[in-house]
């Protein structure tokens, strides 16, 4: 397998998933929940996530697995095209395995903190956010502050939050006013409770946005089947999810740095 450079990794680790559930006509619990979300009409990023949390945290997926099939670009054309291995396990575990894992080549997010392997051997280990988790499955299974507080860490500005229509839905934008493609931001759906856009600012200056598309419904969940990469607007880098599977929990051993490497899922 073709390795590509630790810092590409690090930068474009993304994943991703939503939180509708299927509906259950016998409770009356989600029905009246339901009909309060409807009319809850939110004027802030902490009213936004007390919302969906208090609401949706026991509609929310847990886990989920995928192959992905990762094509690379360059000046327009396509220069590389692998087939990935990832698993989600929220809040805060998320692990990528660049072809067959038993080669060695993995990165691993776990705890605000990434550790990388390339050829079985050890090339970094540090602190980071990963932030595609932080508006999915993480914001229902941690503290309302918590969640602030991971936004506020990946540079997005908490306090300007706003409503936008995007491809004829309604969104909700946290970080960025209207005309602003270029601060730190997410875009969610305030229908569906999917990312779909989320802007990042890199050490380098550059802005890297990532697009979610083509969102499938799997076990009665709403999950994107297609991710676009773009660094100052040019596309980098895309991302079609293939056998996605909704999990209740996933082996541990999968996660840990000390035994990962020897675990697999799939």
């Amino acid at each position: 397998m073709k390795l590509i450079s630790l810092l590409f990794f690090l930068i474009l680790g993304s994943l991703a998933c939503t939180q509708n559930a299927p509906a259950d006509s016998g409770a009356t619990k989600k029905q009246q929940s339901a009909q309060q979300s409807s009319t809850y009409q939110p004027n802030s990023a902490r009213g936004l996530i007390t919302h969906w949390k208090n609401h949706y945290a026991d509609q929310s997926i847990r886990a989920f697995t995928f192959e992905q099939e990762t094509i690379r670009f360059k000046d327009g054309q396509a220069t590389d095209t692998a087939l990935w291995y990832e698993a989600v396990q929220y809040p805060d575990q998320f692990r990528i395995d660049f072809g067959n894992g038993s080669e060695g080549n993995i990165n691993l997010w776990r705890k605000d903190s990434v550790y990388v392997l390339r050829e079985g051997e050890w090339k970094h280990r540090g602190p980071k956010v990963q932030e595609s988790l932080i508006l999915k499955g993480a914001l229902y299974q941690l503290p309302v502050d918590t969640t602030l507080a991971k936004l506020t860490a990946v540079g997005i500005d908490t306090a300007i939050f706003r409503k936008a229509m995007l491809n004829e839905r309604p969104m909700y934008v946290i970080g960025a006013s209207t005309g602003d493609d270029t601060s730190p931001q997410m875009w969610v759906d305030a229908e569906r409770r999917n990312v779909v856009t989320r802007i990042s600012k890199l050490t380098n200056g550059k802005t890297l946005t990532v697009v979610y598309d083509d969102f499938v419904q799997v076990d009665g969940y709403w999950v994107e089947s297609w991710v676009e990469f773009l660094l100052d607007g040019t596309l980098i880098q895309t991302e079609r999810y293939k056998n996605i599977q909704i999990r209740g929990e996933l082996p541990q051993e999968i996660f840990d740095p000390n035994l990962f490497s020897n675990h697999f899922w799939y």
